[in-house]
């Protein structure tokens, strides 16, 4: 890192068992400072997060998260410890990288060598692969956050604590959903709906401006986000001949607008990177050629995405959060709580003066959020005639055109209560026995209890999820998914005995509840079926195939799925509510 010469109000502090000696670089996310510890005088460098944590419930988050999110990989920069300011701002002591970053290595306008960007995406990919692999995505991957490691290594800032910045009460919705920095920012991210292969784009993006020497869009702002979506970057042979038409190829295919017709994961956008660079011009090509910025149809192999991601932003449809809202007080039996943290989505309406806020001040903070499992596809190979991914029915317009293509014609990722990955909890009030799940509530005088049953191991962002419910002997019971222990959030599916329905908000203790959807009446069985679809912060409700009510609402954007049962008051014994057919389709 390049020392900033300039006085902080902050130097000379202490924070935790370092004392702070000259900052180092700040953003519209905190402030980095070099620092000495107090006894044995090694170095590190320490980020205070603007960010004050100013509740229980956020201070607990900080520290499960910052427990949980220790990414340790060759190419990515430890965390050695964290904390809290005496001002409740959080921070986190880092490895101190002397040398600095790839932009003070790279100013802008400077061609990199092709061997020297090969190596650097390399280095990049892998320790995005492995953060992929946990879930996390990083939304900020630009030449500022890659330092320049003793031995020359490639080192990505410590990107697993910044997600506590994002999902603190303290920090907008909007900002969290739409993270980053404009000139390396995918059309989905723009969007507010980040995916791993946003990452892949943004990496793109630098392989483009390092062997060009130029950015692929410029402008204001606004107007480089609206060349992301829209406008195909210029050709290389424009730009810098030199370049082998295979190498283009890959960027591009990287750049493409559609995130599902870029490689299937961001390790084969660099394996095809590698190889590219590697052949002569008499080569087969590795790709199916395309023209400069089209889309690149690529072979069925590399469309690993097999439910294509719904990009628009839905509209309101007069169903807003808490628009009609009820509370209900509940006593809960809870199993145990969720354990990792969603994104949050922001609206479209707000993106742009967002963007202009955040790139205010460049920073050097990584922001993530956490997706469903990636499945790596092998890397595209020359074909007679390229195949597309079937166009499903938009669910927002045709809710239950997308519902049927979805139950009809797509394997379920999970297909039963019998899968060992669901981690379902196992007590005296929920069992398994023949593939049904039985949740059963005791009743208590002048109180409603709650009997919750998680599926602890799983965490689902998009995702649509159906089950067979049979009220044995309860007037309500449901599904609870998108459980978030960080966000204190989980949304809860509700249906009753009279036929109707609601969604509902909740705490994780389920004890306060708001309604999103309110009684819903729908034509009952003595089995129903009940499916939810969550896209973003679209949320779709049916019962038996039958498309009841959407809403949109950002209180939690991912998290565990679950069961629960009532027993009322009145109650003569347990309420027992058995769910069967369990489904799950992760969407992208």
């Amino acid at each position: 890192m390049v020392e900033i010469n300039r006085d902080s109000k902050r130097v000379g502090q202490q924070v935790g068992d370092y004392r702070l000696l000259r900052l180092l670089g700040d953003g519209s996310f905190g402030e980095v400072y070099l620092a000495e510890h107090l006894r044995n005088h090694s170095q590190a460098a320490i980020k205070i997060l603007q960010a004050r944590l100013t509740r229980s419930e956020e201070l607990k988050a900080f520290i499960n998260e910052a427990r949980t999110f220790r990414l340790k990989h060759p190419h990515i920069v430890p965390l050695l410890d964290f904390g809290i300011t005496l001002n409740e701002e959080p921070y986190l002591i880092m490895e101190y990288a002397p040398r600095g970053t790839l932009r003070e290595r790279h100013p802008s306008d400077t061609q990199v060598p092709l061997p020297t960007v090969v190596s650097y995406v390399n280095q990049i990919a892998s320790a995005l692969q492995y953060a992929h692999d946990f879930y996390l995505i990083h939304r900020d991957v630009k030449p500022e956050n890659m330092l320049v490691g003793a031995n020359g290594d490639i080192l990505l800032t410590d990107f697993g604590i910044a997600a506590v910045a994002h999902n603190s009460y303290t920090l907008s919705k909007q900002q969290e959903g739409i993270g980053g920095t404009v000139s390396y920012m995918a059309p989905e991210q723009i969007e507010g709906k980040p995916r791993p292969a946003s990452d892949q784009y943004a990496l793109g993006v630098l392989a483009y401006e390092w062997l060009s020497g130029k950015k692929p869009f410029h402008g204001t702002p606004t107007e480089v986000m609206m060349q992301h979506i829209s406008a195909p970057p210029t050709s290389f042979s424009h730009l810098t001949p030199s370049i082998p038409a295979e190498v283009e190829q890959v960027i591009f295919t990287a750049l493409a607008k559609d995130p599902t017709q870029r490689f299937g994961s961001i390790q084969s956008f660099a394996t095809a990177f590698t190889q590219a660079s590697q052949l002569q011009q008499s080569s087969p090509l590795l790709l199916q050629s395309s023209p400069p910025g089209s889309s690149l149809l690529l072979s069925a192999a590399t469309m690993t995405e097999t439910i294509p991601p719904m990009l628009s932003n839905p509209a309101n449809d007069g169903l807003s959060p808490h628009s009609d809202s009820a509370t209900r007080w509940r006593r809960s039996k809870l199993s145990h709580p969720p354990l990792h943290n969603g994104p949050h989505w922001g609206k479209i309406t707000l993106l742009i003066a967002l963007v202009l806020l955040i790139i205010a001040g460049g920073t050097t903070f990584a922001a993530f959020t956490l997706y469903n499992t990636p499945k790596e596809a092998p890397i595209a190979k020359a074909t007679a005639m390229p195949v597309a991914t079937p166009t499903a029915p938009d669910v927002h317009t045709d809710p239950g055109g997308f519902y049927t293509w979805l139950t009809s014609r797509q394997p379920a990722n999970v297909q039963s209560f019998a899968n060992a990955t669901l981690g379902l909890d196992a007590s005296s009030d929920c069992t398994l026995a023949n593939e049904t799940y039985q949740v059963s509530a005791q009743p208590a005088a002048g109180s409603v209890i709650l009997t919750s049953c998680m599926a602890e191991q799983t965490n689902y962002v998009n995702f649509a999820f159906q089950v067979d419910l049979t009220m044995v002997k309860s007037e309500t019971a449901g599904l609870i998914f998108r459980s978030n222990s960080v966000l204190n959030a989980s949304y809860l599916f509700e249906v009753n005995s009279d036929n109707t329905c609601f969604l509902n908000d909740s705490n994780l203790s389920l004890d306060t509840q708001n309604a999103l959807i309110s009684q819903k009446p729908f034509s009952g069985k003595t089995t129903n079926t009940l499916t939810v679809i969550a896209q973003g912060p679209e949320i779709s409700l049916f019962v038996n195939g039958n498309f009841l009510a959407q809403v949109n609402d950002a209180t939690t954007g991912s998290g565990q799925i679950g069961f629960f049962v009532d027993a009322m008051p009145t109650d003569q014994g347990s309420a027992l509510a058995n769910f069967s057919n369990l489904k799950i389709w992760t969407l992208s």
